[in-house]
């Protein structure tokens, strides 16, 4: 059981290492200027998934009160949401400092206006805004994700339901969220895939360079995880129930019977 509850904690923090070397090696670090901008844009996405999943994971965590797991559950979501919205900033930044919100080819290492790789459109047109389908898919589950938090905090503060409503929300929530889950890693495996084209068409990185492999493995890692934090809900369901009551699992409004449950 240890090993369930491990790997997708391994695989976060393997992401986390591959990501920030990746945005060191090919996206020109971190920092305030035009170049540095959008490691900021990579750093807090790949956070805004890791406190997704940990938002996820907490719900089946045995030793804690269900009052103390749904808190959790919560902060944890909308830490999540704190990180992607700054990751969306910094990615508006970067598009806007550089002048790439009107498709001006910036190296990403360099900040300069220069293309080592094929000139043309290859060049200037994997810098135009929201021209990608993980722009659009990014902004969608930004969306759905704000929308799915909302609905499970406004069911949980709704203690007039019978228990038919409480269930049918119950599994609403909880298959909207595995399905919003699945979403998200889809769009993250796409927004290295567009970068990593990005870069070979228009600067001029090796097919097996470094960047070029950093980006495979954080997408490779990145499914791995998604793979081992669902197991592990999965697994979690499995096992026998405890049978532990709490007396905090009583709101002040009423019973707390039904809780978001991903």
């Amino acid at each position: 059981m240890l090993l369930v509850w491990l790997l997708p904690r391994v695989c976060a923090l393997a992401l986390l290492g591959i990501v920030i070397a990746w945005v060191i090696l090919a996206e020109g670090g971190f920092g305030t200027s035009s170049a540095a901008l959008f490691g900021w844009h990579a750093l807090g996405m790949t956070l805004f998934l890791i406190a997704t999943s940990e938002g996820i994971l907490i719900k089946s965590f045995p030793l804690w009160s269900r009052m103390d797991l749904w808190m959790g559950h919560v902060a944890f979501h909308l830490l999540g949401i704190i990180c992607a919205l700054l990751g969306l900033v910094a990615i508006i930044q970067y598009k806007s400092l550089s002048g790439q919100g009107n498709g001006t080819p910036t190296c990403p290492m360099t900040g300069c206006l220069e293309s080592t790789g094929q000139a043309g459109l290859d060049g200037t047109f994997p810098f135009s805004t929201m021209y990608s389908a993980h722009s659009w898919m990014g902004v969608l589950c930004l969306l759905l994700w704000g929308g799915q938090l909302a609905g499970g905090v406004a069911s949980s503060l709704y203690p007039w339901r019978g228990p038919e409503q409480r269930e049918a929300a119950k599994k609403h929530h909880r298959f909207f969220g595995q399905a919003l889950y699945v979403l998200l890693i889809a769009t993250c495996c796409m927004g290295f895939q567009d970068m990593q084209s990005s870069d070979l068409a228009g600067f001029g990185y090796g097919i097996y360079s470094s960047p070029s492999l950093l980006a495979c493995g954080a997408s490779l890692v990145i499914s791995i995880y998604g793979l081992t934090t669902l197991y592990a809900l999965f697994f979690s369901k499995t096992q026998p129930a405890k049978g532990k009551q709490d007396s905090s699992e009583t709101w002040s409004t009423g019973s707390c019977s039904t809780w978001p449950t991903l």
